[in-house]
């Protein structure tokens, strides 16, 4: 906490998810097993779990509208799960990864009834 994180959280939290990547490889070498360490910043990673949740439920209601596949922006493995687990009791639509490495996208498909 403090003033003045963005620089700390970096675009799309990019940055946060780096410190993260680099603390546990740290701690893991040091207690000789796998640490699971959160790096957070100003709450960031909350808000960011809700604004995707939200994400998915519009998404998912356009995909039904238009009766057609939304795709969604490139997003890292952690943020993909959240929009595949949010949308995953919904009768009416379903979830997939596309795409490799950076570049892996969400494709919401509504379900033909």
């Amino acid at each position: 906490s403090g003033p003045d994180l963005k620089a700390l959280i970096g675009r799309k939290g990019e940055t946060l998810a780096s410190l993260q990547y680099v603390t546990r490889l740290i701690a893991s070498r040091q207690l000789e097993h796998r640490a699971n360490i959160v790096v957070d910043a100003a709450g960031y990673k909350a808000r960011r779990a809700r604004m995707l949740k939200d994400l998915a439920v519009r998404m998912a209601d356009q995909a039904i509208r238009s009766k057609r596949t939304v795709v969604l922006e490139p997003m890292p493995p952690y943020e993909r799960r959240i929009v595949h687990l949010t949308l995953r009791n919904r009768a009416d639509v379903q979830t997939k990864s596309v795409g490799e490495g950076t570049g892996r996208k969400v494709t919401i498909l509504p379900k033909v009834q």
